[in-house]
């Protein structure tokens, strides 16, 4: 058989057949692609979670319990360590705890005292820093409970005559309570402003949140005076307590950064004006009370890191957004003076749809805040600190049960807030969705678990108001113009 020998026409004919094959290609190349890109533009519905073990977890994850019963709030096997209340938590269900053989961080707070009568004499040992028994039977005098302030007062009363046994008044001076509370709960200073300054009170005239009624009788929280040499002994050993109770180095501390109501009368004022500042940590300024009251509690924290064999502390606090002015200061005096002193820091998470909830649109700050967070999480990782996010029901008046069903399983919401923690999250942040102190039922069983997206594969970049960020199961796509949560979206 004759080989065919090709003419150059016929060589040219093949030639041009394969340029428009080619053409064809690249012209259908470029509508998939636009397709895709405007998928990626338009998409808006919420990608239902299904059961996909393929990828792993990025995100570590952890739980908090302040009740009995809660059942399985994160998957066990995904379980990192557990933060819990040793007061409220009954020891059957510490030991079921125990069995998860994870750490164990017992839940612990100083910074405030109340009127609420929940100290019962059961618990009174559990509680006291200084009290013996026998003070502490002749304390109740036959009664079932007693007030936290009257508790308090006199176990702060011992420690004040122990230490000025030990150190002398002049370093522990006489004080009093400080702080007076009416029946409609105003309240009144009872002491000079020097007073305050010097820490010869025991607590400020300020109070945390807002009246809150027990047994038809209104309380409030004030906030215990820093100054004062005796509280801040009492805040460590208070910590100290609570190690030896549960027995180990670890320590979970609440309320643990600066509230804007120590200084500054207008909470929502983003700088503080001379006419609307207090000054009963100093006379000086905003920026130097804050100093000072960090200065405080780095030394608080520093002394139960070294009393408490080498304690691993987490500070819950951590600024709300960027806006917050006083936090940053707070939060960078921390950073440049006691990076030692702690081990993680807690963000309790509110990206609520409902700006009824909180005044001044913390919504729209925090999930547009991508830098700041994210400014912060390496910054910490560099010094081998966790950064926890923990998502939560509000605590308001205005918490209903069609509010707190955005926290079951499957909802956008939560799937929403899925999302968002991996845009910003790095290989030293950790998750937990929390239940409300206020409500019975847990919040449990989320498919999101069950719904891994794998590790990045970049870090979260922007182009004009989108964020971007690629994970091996596919990209995470936040346009923050609308400052609203819900306009997250994910691309398989």
């Amino acid at each position: 058989m004759k080989r065919k020998v090709f003419t150059l026409i016929e060589l040219m004919i093949v030639f041009l057949i394969i340029m428009v094959a080619a053409a064809i290609l690249s012209f259908s190349g470029r509508i998939n692609n636009a397709g895709n890109m405007a998928i990626k533009n338009a998409y808006c519905a919420v990608v239902e979670p299904k059961k996909d073990m393929d990828f792993g977890h990025y995100l570590k994850f952890f739980e908090i319990r302040f009740k009995d019963n809660l059942g399985e709030l994160v998957p066990k096997h995904l379980v990192k360590f557990i933060i819990f209340s040793p007061y409220v938590v009954r020891q059957t269900e510490q030991n079921k705890l125990s069995a998860y053989e994870v750490d164990l961080y017992p839940y612990t707070s100083f910074v405030t005292v109340n009127e609420r009568n929940v100290f019962t004499r059961s618990k009174a040992p559990l509680y006291s820093v200084s009290l013996n028994k026998t003070e502490i039977n002749g304390l109740y005098a036959g009664r079932g409970n007693i007030s936290r302030r009257e508790f308090k007062v006199a176990d702060i009363k011992k420690l004040h005559k122990e230490l000025v046994e030990r150190y002398g008044e002049e370093s522990y001076p006489n004080f009093t309570f400080g702080a007076e509370m009416d029946k409609y709960g105003n309240i009144t200073a009872t002491a000079p402003l020097e007073a305050y300054q010097n820490g010869t009170t025991m607590v400020l005239p300020v109070t945390y949140g807002g009246i809150t009624m027990y047994k038809g009788k209104p309380y409030k929280r004030f906030f215990m005076n820093l100054n004062n040499p005796t509280v801040r002994e009492y805040a460590i050993r208070t910590a100290l307590k609570q190690l030896k109770n549960t027995g180990g180095n670890l320590i979970y501390i609440d309320n643990a950064f600066i509230q804007r109501v120590l200084i500054c009368k207008k909470f929502y004022e983003t700088d503080c004006s001379e006419a609307n500042t207090l000054h009963y940590i100093s006379e000086g300024d905003e920026n130097e009370q804050i100093d000072i009251y960090a200065g405080h509690m780095n030394y608080i924290f520093s002394e139960i890191k070294r009393r408490g064999n080498n304690a691993e502390i987490l500070l819950n606090g951590f600024g709300l957004r960027q806006a917050n002015v006083w936090r940053v200061r707070y939060m960078n005096y921390l950073f440049e003076n006691g990076i030692d002193n702690f081990n993680g820091v807690l963000r309790e998470s509110r990206f609520w749809k409902d700006d009824t909830l909180y005044a001044g649109g913390y919504r729209e700050y925090m999930v547009t805040d991508i830098e700041y967070y994210r400014g912060w999480i390496l910054k910490l990782k560099e010094k081998n600190i966790k950064f926890l996010f923990a998502a939560q029901p509000p605590h308001s008046a205005n918490v209903t049960d069609e509010l707190y069903l955005q926290f079951q399983t499957s909802t956008p919401f939560i799937y929403n807030l899925w999302l968002w923690y991996h845009l910003v999250a790095e290989d030293n942040t950790y998750f937990a969705i929390s239940p409300h102190w206020g409500f019975q039922k847990p919040v449990i069983n989320y498919n999101i678990y069950d719904y891994p997206l794998g590790n990045p594969l970049e870090a979260p970049h922007k182009e004009g108001d989108t964020w971007y960020r690629k994970y091996e199961r596919g990209t995470i796509v936040f346009n923050t113009s609308s400052g609203r949560l819900d306009a997250i979206k994910f691309i398989e």
